[in-house]
């Protein structure tokens, strides 16, 4: 994996003591690995970050998908949902299987 962008961050402010922040993230799958050959594939992830007085936790998820649009879809239905890092992983895998 080459290096992890964070792009497109929203915020929620759940109330004063806790902090919920999404965003997308772009990555390069090599596509020698996955045998396809030619240029590096661009994939597109979320992150899921908390900040409360207990501490940061936090979640990112890549190769969701190659296309952005359906990444930041995924975002808002997250953000909307104030989802957290600990439940993130299987709202992402419900959300998909609702797509495909």
């Amino acid at each position: 994996m080459q290096g992890v962008v964070f792009l497109d961050k929203l915020e929620n402010q759940l109330t004063e003591d806790m902090k919920i922040t999404y965003n997308v993230v772009e990555s390069e799958v090599n596509p020698a690995i996955i045998e396809l050959g030619g240029a590096p594939i661009v994939t597109y992830g979320v992150s899921v970050t908390k900040i409360a007085d207990s501490g940061e936790e936090s979640t990112t998820i890549l190769d969701i998908s190659t296309d952005r649009t359906v990444v930041e879809s995924l975002v808002s239905a997250l953000r909307r949902g104030r989802v957290t890092p600990i439940t993130v992983a299987d709202v992402v895998e419900d959300y998909m299987a609702l797509l495909f």
